[in-house]
């Protein structure tokens, strides 16, 4: 049952296992879950819940490459859900701001510049969650200052 758990968990309910681009299809999830998510809870609450899926995460994505032996398996992507409901986090609900989020949290998560790609090294779940959570900080920090330049804060 723990095993179970912890694929459903680490696969976003079995999303991770597409085969083009799960972790697009993972951050795609991230950014429904925040859309509905943001639009009825507190701030206060939505944290919570990231943090809840953050630590479960960690659980669950170490629990998986255990299983499965390999660093960082493509399938888990409950650390791309995360990642997108941060760099959501108490921004605009426009489009145009979820668009422009989206694809900046992708460019970060597959390019990982420094020092995103340092967090990578942590070991088991840790590493993989880590460099999402901080892609989706950074992600989230752009896009309020692209917000602030342009005046539409």
């Amino acid at each position: 049952m723990r095993v179970r758990w912890a694929w459903l968990v680490a696969t976003a309910g079995g999303v991770g296992a597409v085969p083009w681009a799960p972790g697009t299809a993972g951050s795609v999830v991230g950014l429904v879950l925040a859309a509905t998510v943001g639009q009825l809870v507190s701030p206060w609450w939505y944290l919570g819940l990231v943090g809840a899926l953050f630590f479960s995460g960690v659980a669950a994505a170490q629990a998986v490459e255990r299983a499965t032996l390999r660093k960082d398996p493509s399938h888990v992507v409950i650390d791309e859900v995360v990642g997108m409901l941060l760099a959501l986090y108490a921004l605009p609900a426009r489009s145009g701001v979820y668009f422009s989020a989206f694809l900046c949290f992708r460019g970060l998560d597959i390019f990982k510049p420094f020092p995103i790609r340092r967090l990578e090294r942590q070991p088991g779940g840790w590493g993989i969650m880590l460099d999402d959570l901080a892609a989706g900080l950074c992600t989230n920090l752009l896009v309020r200052g692209g917000l602030w330049v342009l005046g539409m804060d």
